[in-house]
């Protein structure tokens, strides 16, 4: 009777822990636990961490082709559970350059038939030009919080078995999380001279039927930064996933101020108070069209909807030397690995069309 007791009890645990708290984040205990471990910018901490660090690796040129481009997806690759993810390597050559996107895909089980997914995005190449530049917010920060999102994602798929309604066993869609390669132009922006792994897996999986299977695709650039800058909605098809996230946002920043909630670590981590998004903002929906060349373009124009999470004016350091880690803004970071974490959930969870 004891050892049923201490199971009943350990169920119940799990079960309060994934449906999160009052305000509803699920699986809170894990980013209290993980957060620093696995994001932190700081030095000192991360000297503690250094195997479970998700971005400091990202803290080098990543140019594509590059010794340092390769030792980037090598990282990425280790960092998946391949028990859960399956693994899309897409090679290809184009200007005398060798490009890498990785994708990486979870089915709720063998048996989904349903050809539906919920896919984020980043992308991990750097310019060319100035020397030495690292892009910590295009797009180191956002790559490392998709992975930190796989592993919580693992975590998750770990805790289902011991649930009488799984998370994730029990989505209606699947998930892709793809790191693009060649975003960057090799001279000079243009048409021609951009975008080119986007470019390239849009094309490939428009030839394949695979498009089609893309629910909704949220593209990740220019965050963490310091300029806690604000982000839009670009998108009529995909504002109510934009007010989703809104909604994970409120969430999440009014359970860190409430003192009643038990989440004293998370609090003394630190946290960026002002709101990145706002659903009142319809600057950009009045015209309902595409402004920004970026790695949703291709997917875009073979009518793919599209959460684009981009600052509509760019960052002070964009495309500057000074777009390196010193730059980064923590309690950003933090904030918005968080908020993906969440919104991966409640999308595969969710009927929204």
């Amino acid at each position: 009777m004891q050892l049923f007791n201490s199971w009943l009890l350990f169920c119940l645990a799990v079960v309060l822990a994934s449906k999160g708290n009052d305000y509803g984040i699920h699986h809170l205990d894990y980013h209290i636990d993980n957060l620093q471990e696995k994001l932190t910018i700081n030095r000192k901490e991360y000297r503690k961490h250094v195997k479970s660090n998700l971005i400091v690796p990202f803290n080098s040129t990543r140019i594509p082709g590059s010794t340092e481009a390769i030792k980037i997806q090598d990282f990425i690759i280790h960092n998946f559970n391949q028990s859960m993810w399956n693994v899309e390597i897409d090679n290809f050559t184009e200007k005398d350059y060798n490009f890498t996107n990785l994708v990486f895909t979870f089915e709720p089980d063998e048996d989904f038939a349903d050809d539906d997914y919920i896919v984020l995005a980043a992308h991990y190449d750097t310019m060319i030009l100035p020397e030495g530049f690292v892009g910590a917010m295009d797009s180191a920060a956002s790559c490392a919080i998709l992975l930190y999102i796989g592993q919580f994602l693992e975590y998750v798929h770990g805790t289902d078995d011991q649930l009488f309604d799984p998370i994730l066993k029990n989505a209606s869609k699947g998930i892709k999380l793809i790191f693009f390669d060649g975003e960057e132009a090799l001279v000079e922006w243009s048409d021609d001279d951009s975008i080119y792994g986007s470019k390239h897996l849009a094309a490939k999986w428009e030839k394949s039927g695979q498009l089609k299977d893309i629910h909704l695709l949220a593209l990740m650039d220019l965050i963490g930064g310091r300029d806690r800058l604000p982000i839009p909605s670009y998108f009529r098809n995909s504002h109510e996933y934009y007010k989703m996230l809104s909604d994970i946002e409120h969430s999440y920043l009014q359970l860190i101020k409430d003192e009643t909630q038990d989440v004293k670590p998370l609090r003394n981590l630190g946290y960026a108070k002002r709101k990145s998004l706002n659903i009142n903002d319809d600057r950009f929906l009045i015209h309902d069209k595409n402004f920004m060349g970026d790695d949703h373009v291709p997917f875009y124009e073979k009518n793919v909807p599209i959460l684009h999470l981009i600052p509509s004016s760019f960052p002070s350091t964009w495309h500057t030397i000074n777009d390196d880690f010193r730059h980064l803004d923590q309690q950003t970071i933090y904030k918005w690995a968080v908020m993906m974490s969440e919104f991966i959930i409640r999308s595969v969870e969710s009927d929204t069309q």
